[in-house]
């Protein structure tokens, strides 16, 4: 049997789960987990700040404080959020505060900034989810490798992609929510054009001509005279972006 000298050199409970503690912490946070929480929206406007979450962890010892810390900095340095954290220290244990807030720092975006060419490469990371391999974005595309390399580096520098190494890239939040608006405008439009008398493959593939083209006013206005509709010939229609900046430039009567 094993004699301490003194009660600090006891293992304590907290510090031998910690290891498996923090890593679950991380993977929860890491997948979108405030989308499945209503609970948590009153905490802010998200085009503002959200605020996605709050984790409160004691526990002893100082061989878990840079290890905490590397987690935390892993999820904000790959998300760009912001961050606080208290650190407040007794004799027996330290209390670690972590705030997670996504600034939403990207630049508001008209619709026009990305050639058609660049989009179609947005919407097929988009389609194909997560981590996308150069290769099979250049299969996918029919594209040279060399191009498709060059146009990722473009993306990623504009701040759409992120680079993955050995495997790929993957959309920043400012591409998740650039690529969200493109979906919602290839809708919109086929929607419009099969008013008119094109079926609905006939619609997309006409869209697909022009769409890069039409701005992000344009496909507001759109959407606000056709009655803001909540599916298209492509399937669902968000709405959350387009009804709050109709209500925000309103004239009141």
């Amino acid at each position: 049997m094993k004699v301490y000298k003194s009660t600090a050199e006891k293992p304590r409970r907290l510090e031998a789960y910690a290891p498996i503690f923090f890593p679950l912490i991380f993977i929860f946070f890491n997948t979108g987990f405030e989308h499945s929480y209503p609970m948590l929206e009153f905490l802010g406007d998200p085009n503002i700040a959200l605020l996605t979450g709050v984790i409160l962890s004691i526990f002893s010892g100082r061989r878990l404080d840079s290890f905490c810390i590397f987690i935390s900095f892993l999820f904000l340095l790959k998300h760009n959020y912001k961050f606080i954290i208290w650190h407040v220290a007794n004799n027996k244990y330290r209390f670690f505060v972590f705030l997670y807030m996504n600034d939403q720092s990207y630049p508001e975006f008209t619709g026009l900034e990305l050639s058609p060419r660049k989009v179609d490469y947005l919407k097929f990371i988009l389609e194909k989810g997560g981590t996308v391999k150069t290769t099979e974005i250049s299969s996918g595309l029919q594209v040279d490798p060399s191009t498709t390399s060059k146009t990722l580096n473009e993306l990623a520098s504009a701040g759409y992609l992120n680079h993955v190494p050995y495997k790929g890239v993957d959309l920043t939040e400012m591409g998740k929510a650039y690529t969200q608006f493109l979906v919602r405008r290839h809708r919109i439009l086929s929607l419009l054009l099969t008013h008119y008398g094109l079926s609905s493959k006939e619609a997309c593939d006409e869209v697909s001509r022009f769409e890069a083209f039409v701005s992000r006013d344009a496909v507001n206005k759109i959407c606000n005279s056709m009655g803001h509709p909540m599916f298209g010939v492509c399937g669902e229609i968000s709405h959350e972006k387009c009804l709050h900046e109709e209500n925000h430039h309103s004239v009141p009567k």
